[in-house]
C-alpha cells in the first residue's frame, strides 16, 4: 500500500520526537540499523521500531520512499 504524502511535508518532521529525529538524521546519512544502535547503545530490534514509527510520521512506506522525502526536504529542513 503505498502511502500519499502531505505537499507541506517539513510540517511531518515536525512530529518526531528528539530520539526519532536523532535516528532520521542519521538513517537519513545511509546508516544501518545496526550502526545506528551501536552508536547510540540501543538494541537493532530498538531502532527498527523507531525506525517504523518515523516511516508512519513521515507518510512513507519504505527505505526508497524514505530517500526520496529526505531528497525533497533536504533543503527545507
Amino acid at each position: 500500500m503505498k502511502m500519499i504524502r502531505n505537499t507541506n511535508d517539513t510540517n511531518l518532521l515536525s512530529t518526531l520526537g528528539q530520539r526519532e529525529t536523532q535516528i532520521f538524521e542519521m538513517l537519513s546519512e545511509g546508516k544501518k540499523t545496526s550502526q545506528i544502535a551501536d552508536t547510540l547503545a540501543l538494541k537493532p530490534n530498538t531502532v527498527s521500531t523507531i525506525k517504523k514509527v518515523i516511516y508512519r510520521k513521515l507518510r512513507v512506506s519504505n527505505s526508497l520512499d524514505f530517500f526520496k522525502f529526505v531528497l525533497e526536504n533536504k533543503e527545507k529542513a
